[in-house]
């Protein structure tokens, strides 16, 4: 689940960049670029990192 919510917020943050380079005009594209903004956030804090795993 933490990778899907990952990689799916960069696949938006990747679609959604067509707005602001002009490639697309539709505001459907400035929607997709803010919800990919805030899934690739959440799905950065939802991985798991080498700091959480103590291993003592």
């Amino acid at each position: 689940m933490r990778l899907f919510v990952f990689y799916l917020g960069l696949v938006l943050l990747i679609v959604g960049l067509a707005y602001p380079t002009g490639i697309a005009n539709a505001n459907i594209f400035k929607y997709i670029l803010y919800i990919g903004i805030i899934a690739f956030g959440i799905g950065v804090l939802l991985l798991p990192g080498k700091l959480s795993k103590s291993k003592e």
